[in-house]
């Protein structure tokens, strides 16, 4: 995705005359100018590898909220998500599956959107897009602690 969004930004400079680097005919032409004919171009291909090898162990996380049961505290789990704009879509092989709700939300998680919660022996784990996961499991840790 990151690849499309630089991708994007360049035809944007491209097309509006604000690239400050040299330019060719077309923009595939230019493109090509920006990553192999600079240096910072041939340095931008190794670091989007990089990232992209990397994103998995620090983009996605696992979370658990202990002392969560799904079948007593099924209101506080949907309120949580709902909170941060996401809604069960569905369940599969006893996990319960949430995802953005609209365009929007599905578009600022990079449409990286799947919450995925599955019980435990202790709670239940949160497990998807580190900004997300960790907001839902903070807030129904909270909704959790002001039912006791």
């Amino acid at each position: 995705m990151i690849t499309v969004i630089y991708v994007a930004v360049m035809a944007l400079m491209y097309y509006t005359g604000t690239m400050g680097q040299p330019t060719a005919e077309t923009f595939l032409k230019t493109l090509e100018l920006q990553l192999f004919a600079t240096e910072k171009g041939r340095l931008m291909l190794p670091a989007l590898l990089l990232l992209a090898l990397f994103y998995p162990r620090f983009g996605f996380v696992k979370r658990e909220v202990a002392g969560c049961k799904p079948e007593e505290h099924r209101d506080q789990i949907l309120s949580a998500f709902e909170a941060y704009g996401f809604a069960k879509c569905g369940e599969e092989a006893g996990e319960q599956i949430f995802r953005a709700t609209g365009f929007w939300g599905r578009l600022k998680c990079l449409f990286e959107d799947e919450i995925r919660l599955r019980v435990t022996d202790n709670g239940v784990e949160i497990e998807g897009i580190r900004r997300v996961a960790v907001k839902v499991a903070w807030r129904l840790e909270g909704y959790l602690a002001n039912l006791r």
